[in-house]
């Protein structure tokens, strides 16, 4: 069950941090509001709630820091018409989102999403040889240490039960930047 989100008038915020991935509250989050100079901070009790009082009249950032996901991002306008008393903020963990990236990375060589059938090191081996990455030709081997490198940063986000922060996803996403650059080129 659901706990309630807090509720709140039309010059303040509230609601409830939800995971998205495991369909549950997120206690422990940091919600950061800014606006014209002002920076009103509070944290999600244990049943994910928040609320942030008292905001003036204007267009607001509002912010979720929560170990082990992505930073969620909004822009409010306050005063609201009431939609904002009770919301839910859904985040993104770091594991799924890694996942999410690998899937569409994936797909694009494969024509399919392979993610449940096959593990990545299975995928992996498939997409070297789709592509015909032989691993002694010299202009392959970057691109057979990247793919390698994105396996490994999927395997170890998801199956490892270890929390990580949103370095680890961005670092991540750079390696399939880089990764799709030289598919495309090779």
């Amino acid at each position: 069950d659901e706990p309630e989100a807090t509720v709140a008038g039309n010059r303040d915020v509230a609601g409830l941090v939800w995971d998205e991935w495991r369909r549950r509250p997120v206690a422990g989050c940091t919600i950061t509001a800014k606006w014209d100079g002002t920076v009103l901070t509070t944290t999600s009790d244990a049943f994910g709630r928040f609320r942030l009082a008292g905001m003036g009249d204007g267009v607001w950032e509002l912010t979720a820091d929560c170990p082990g996901f992505v930073r969620g991002n909004l822009t409010l306008n306050i005063p609201h018409d009431g939609r904002l008393a009770a919301m839910r903020l859904d985040i993104v963990a770091v594991p799924l989102k890694i996942r999410r990236l690998y899937q569409a990375a994936m797909e694009a060589v494969r024509g399919d999403d392979p993610w449940g059938r096959l593990s990545p090191r299975e995928v992996e081996s498939e997409v070297r040889q789709k592509l015909s990455l032989n691993l002694e030709l010299p202009e392959n081997a970057s691109l057979v240490e990247v793919l390698s490198d994105i396996t490994e940063a999927v395997e170890e986000s998801y199956f490892s039960g270890r929390q990580y922060d949103e370095t680890f996803w961005r670092e991540t996403r750079e390696l399939v930047i880089s990764w799709r650059e030289r598919e495309v080129t090779t």
